[in-house]
């Protein structure tokens, strides 16, 4: 079509190709993506009618045209068409390429996914298998063992308006009833986790405890033989807890917890507890809860207990920095009293002191009491979590306070995609030692370089009278040269960087050209046995951008599904890609579609109707983050 204004109708096939008016919202955002205004000014006009080519048709689009004329002198020249066929004929001649109205419910979708993320998995065995491998093989309900669960709502077998009922009146203990351990269930202690919970009294714990010893009695007058069934799911006990108790609170609840997991016979117990920690989403509120009972069961330092959780039991969590402080001063408190029981040891016959719940032995200490006011370091435990990813690793990547120390540490650990693929953000790619204590073993920067010389490479590389790359033990000395180098491990070649620049998050800079390259070079850190890190600055948009691509070519999956994916595992961060790069993620659809069809139309036309198109996937994309930004 010429410039000039047109007026009449084309056929369908040219038609359908055109832009269709869309309506115009007042105010455009590159990160509150509504593309209508953009779309506007660079579309014809199509007017069409569902009994084709009417009068009424050609009447509004002589309306468009004429006020085209009447600015054509200040505006870009339009054109206007009528499309000459009926709903029928399209469906005919081009099925493929009609859109009707979506049916895709992104928030119900998202929050599926995050359920799917979240649902209830074993983050605690005691006594534990010696080998982390063997915890594989251990059935989800095994009755000598205690197991903690972590867990989201719907988790969560039923939950009665009486909290603990001592009476067990008309329950038939013998029926598991939606508490079944072959449904995956199986638990005798729920803790919901939430921010306004009452506080955990010592009378309300003596009252549960009875409960489950209730429940022992009951069993064994039954005449029952062998270790208790799991309970029905009326007589579980549920029981509240803060997202931030003070500390004494946090000390008694987590003894009673241990004297569950690992009961004393001689005082009415049966078999250990199973216990599930839950919260509305699954890892909110429930995480310093379970970080502490890590820590306080296993013996373990916070950053052990992060790798514990992140590695060994593969759980995402999230942990904001204010909990960062509660965590570390039970970290303190749980260290001073494992020292404090060293010497008395020599004169304790037996587990049974270990099991005895003893609210009045706690040690007082008050919430502002932490690791760093007691002035000696946590006792570390006989195990790590994880090995070190390379043989020549320096000796500092041993000690896992390094990286949770170090200042660009706010607390949470870059979020986990796939198993082999992390997006988080700058400070992530920066702290070296982290991503060894996580594995990872390539970096992708997408915009924003992580290769900043440490203060000691720079004066080194100063003073230096040859071309010998520095040592990485250089930055063994001083407290700021204890902070891993992405610099120093990829000179040294422990850690692989793909550093793209000139890409800002500004609407402008394109992705378009990059995104098969960083796809090919992730496939081949996969294929090596690596681990991935991709970020940006923030690590909402340039690198989700990436992500997302990637995860639709290794999973196969259309945008819409690998873009929800990507948004539950980034927990608590809310990606943000902008209309730029949404854009182009559209694109990489339609060749990712190209590439499985091999030239085959008819398998090009299935592949191409899933896609949802640029406007509708943006509007879709900022009524979801809407409730979050306005929250």
């Amino acid at each position: 079509m010429g410039s000039s204004l047109a007026r009449g109708h084309t056929t369908c096939q040219e038609t359908v190709k055109l832009s269709t008016l869309w309506l115009c919202y007042p105010r455009v955002d590159i990160l509150s993506p509504i593309p209508q205004p953009i779309y506007a000014t660079l579309s014809d006009i199509v007017v069409y009618s569902r009994r084709g080519a009417t009068r009424a048709a050609f009447s509004v689009a002589e309306k468009f045209k004429q006020a085209i004329e009447t600015r054509s002198g200040s505006r870009i020249l339009y054109n206007v068409f009528v499309l000459d066929a009926t709903p029928a004929e399209l469906r005919v001649k081009l099925r493929h390429l009609l859109v009707g109205p979506h049916t895709i419910n992104f928030a119900q979708r998202e929050k599926d996914e995050m359920q799917e993320l979240t649902r209830a998995s074993e983050i605690l065995t005691i006594p534990a298998p010696d080998l982390d491998d063997s915890l594989e093989d251990v059935h989800p309900w095994t009755p000598g063992l205690g197991q903690v669960f972590l867990g989201n709502v719907n988790d969560v077998p039923f939950f009665p308006g009486n909290p603990v009922d001592s009476s067990l009146r008309g329950i038939d203990l013998l029926d598991s009833s939606g508490n079944s351990p072959a449904d995956g269930l199986g638990y005798d202690v729920c803790i919901e986790c939430r921010m306004r919970a009452p506080r955990p009294s010592l009378g309300f714990l003596l009252s549960a405890q009875e409960h489950l010893m209730e429940l022992e009695r009951r069993w064994q007058a039954s005449g029952g033989t062998g270790p208790r069934p799991a309970p029905n799911a009326a007589a579980i006990v549920y029981l509240p807890f803060p997202l931030l108790p003070i500390l004494d609170e946090m000390t008694l609840f987590l003894e009673f917890l241990e004297k569950l997991l690992k009961p004393n016979p001689q005082r009415g117990f049966g078999r250990p507890a199973k216990i599930l920690i839950w919260s509305s989403d699954g890892y909110t509120e429930s995480s310093v809860l379970a970080l502490s009972l890590i820590m306080a069961m296993r013996s373990m330092t916070l950053p052990e207990a992060y790798l514990e959780l992140q590695v060994t039991k593969k759980r995402s969590f999230f942990v904001y920095e204010t909990d960062v402080r509660l965590l570390k001063a039970m970290e303190g408190k749980l260290a001073r009293d494992r020292q404090a029981k060293v010497p008395s040891r020599r004169h304790t016959s037996g587990p049974a002191r270990a099991n005895s719940f003893n609210p009045a032995a706690i040690n007082s200490s008050a919430m502002s009491t932490s690791y760093e006011e007691t002035g000696s370091a946590p006792i570390a435990s006989m195990r790590r979590p994880r090995a070190s990813t390379s043989p020549l690793l320096p000796s500092l990547v041993d000690d896992h306070q390094v990286w949770f120390d170090d200042p660009r540490f706010d607390g949470s650990f870059p979020s986990r995609v796939l198993p082999f693929l992390y997006l988080g953000n700058l400070n992530h790619a920066a702290n070296a030692y982290m991503l060894h204590a996580l594995g990872i073993t390539h970096v992708v920067s997408v915009g924003e370089c992580a290769l900043i010389p440490p203060p000691s490479e720079c004066t080194a590389g100063t003073a230096a009278t040859s071309d010998t790359k520095t040592s990485s033990t250089a930055v063994t000395s001083g407290a700021s040269e204890r902070r891993g180098s992405l610099y120093i491990e990829e000179r040294e070649g422990r850690i692989k960087v793909l550093d793209i620049k000139g890409v800002c998050d500004d609407g402008i800079d394109t992705l378009e050209p990059q995104l098969a390259p960083i796809c090919d070079w992730i496939d081949r850190a996969r294929e090596q046995g690596g681990k991935v890190l991709v970020h940006c600055r923030v690590g909402v948009s340039r690198s989700a951008t990436v992500t997302i691509a990637y995860t639709m070519k290794h999973l196969g999956i259309s945008l819409v599904e690998a873009y929800l994916i990507v948004r539950s595992r980034r927990l608590s961060v809310l990606i943000q890609p902008n209309m730029r790069l949404l854009y182009n993620l559209c694109g990489w659809e339609v060749k990712l579609a190209q590439q499985r069809a091999a030239g085959n139309s008819e398998r090009l036309r299935t592949e191409l109707a899933r896609c949802v198109n640029w406007p509708y996937l943006a509007r879709e994309v900022h009524l979801l983050n809407e409730k979050y930004l306005h929250m």
